[in-house]
């Protein structure tokens, strides 16, 4: 049983990915590229990009992800900041789903934080992204909160998790996953929560895997908290904690609006 709640826990997802959306992380996408040149001969999405002070904007979104202070006592660091872009292998599937340009999905501007659990197999982790503006963040978080990504998320985590029990060379059965939305507390401008359930068994043994994902868009910044758990699914009202922390953190950095 202790392997099962492994694999059905340990499995990368969505979060691992940095959300595949058009700008990454905290996932929500773009309607096309971001530097194509605008008909009407006013400044391209990259040049106004050459103005944004990147560095000052990354310093914001990593000082704002979730860190081991803000989790309850007991709990510990287990896996560092899922990498982001080419190195994680788990984001091209997600990208390839949403029929998204690679490079498109991971822009600059993303951090993740480390992903952090408890002795009672849950974890958390948090995940965020800087668009060049207010008006693209919208456009990604509408698209990364859509049926279609809701489908491409279900996508991922099976393609994971059976890569995961396939290596094992365990007599494990994936059962069908399914996704759906969750009613959360309004935070920053926009925010929607889905859930993920896995059921996972073997040897007439069943383990529900639940996978939560907080979405919220605060300006031009679209972050992500995911939450796991076993068994029982993660305290919503939690996951809405540790999101707000972060909308806190992003808000207090005063980024211009771009």
């Amino acid at each position: 049983m202790a392997a099962l709640v492994v694999m059905v826990c340990g499995c990368s997802s969505v979060g691992d990915a940095a959300p595949a959306s058009a700008e990454d992380a905290s996932g929500a996408t773009t309607t096309g590229p971001p530097d194509a040149e605008p008909e009407d001969g006013g400044t391209s999405t990259t040049a106004a990009a050459v103005e944004r002070d990147l560095e000052a904007e990354q310093a914001a979104i990593d000082a704002a992800m979730l860190t081991l202070s803000d989790l309850p006592d007991g709990w510990e660091q287990v896996a560092e900041g899922a990498p982001g872009g080419r190195e994680n292998p788990a984001a091209q599937v997600y990208a390839d789903c949403m029929g998204l340009d690679f490079d498109v999905v991971y822009p600059d501007g993303l951090a993740s934080s480390s992903r952090f659990a408890s002795a009672d197999d849950e974890s958390v982790s948090s995940l965020g992204v800087v668009y060049a503006s207010e008006e693209v963040a919208v456009d990604n978080y509408a698209l990364r909160t859509s049926p279609e990504a809701f489908d491409c998320t279900v996508e991922l985590v099976e393609a994971t998790l059976g890569a995961v029990v396939e290596a094992s060379g365990e007599d494990i059965e994936i059962r069908e996953t399914t996704v759906h939305p969750l009613l959360v507390t309004p935070i920053g401008d926009s925010a929607m929560a889905l859930r993920v359930t896995m059921p996972v068994e073997a040897r007439s043994m069943r383990v529900e895997g639940y996978i939560d994902q907080l979405i919220v868009r605060v300006g031009r910044v679209v972050i992500q908290v995911q939450a796991r758990a076993t068994f029982s699914p993660f305290d919503t009202t939690e996951v809405e904690r540790y999101a707000a922390l972060v909308v806190d953190r992003i808000a207090a950095a005063d980024l211009p609006p771009a």
